[in-house]
């Protein structure tokens, strides 16, 4: 009986990038009387059970966020379902809200130290009920904020 052998080749290449494990997540700041005077805020951060934004190693990679689908002059606002009302609100990098989230402003991003792929983020939100001269229309107020990964 006569054998033979032949060799061949098998190979992969990882293309840098990153991917975003899901896509829908919302800030919730709760329920609120219509002649609310509170000062609200409200935390989103990626994990992995949130967006699960990872990124292959030693690329730089930054994120915006743009100004939503109702602001104006300069405000990210929520409108309600169904009157033309709104809720101003801000987006900050940092629980103090001294680093604002300026509209569509690239945020270099650093790696979670326990998932070295994972990127460490959070988006803390405020939204200010006194901050107006009359009651706020009861009713859902929402807006749409599209966050963008660059590398």
């Amino acid at each position: 009986m006569a054998e033979t052998q032949a060799n061949f080749k098998v190979s992969a290449k990882i293309a840098r990038g990153c991917s975003i494990g899901s896509t829908s997540q919302q800030l919730n700041f709760g329920r609120y009387a219509a002649l609310s005077n509170d000062l609200v805020d409200a935390q989103l951060s990626n994990a992995l059970d949130t967006w699960n934004i990872q990124c292959t190693e030693k690329i730089p990679v930054k994120i915006s966020l743009d100004a939503g689908e109702y602001a104006s002059a300069g405000w990210r606002r929520m409108k309600h379902s169904v009157a033309q009302a709104y809720i101003p609100y801000a987006l900050y990098q940092d629980s103090a809200h001294q680093q604002a989230y300026v509209a569509n402003q690239n945020i270099r991003l650093e790696r979670s130290s326990s998932n070295g792929n994972l990127l460490q983020f959070s988006i803390f939100a405020v939204v200010d009920l006194a901050n107006s001269t009359r009651s706020n229309i009861a009713g859902l107020y929402q807006d749409n904020v599209a966050i963008t990964i660059a590398w």
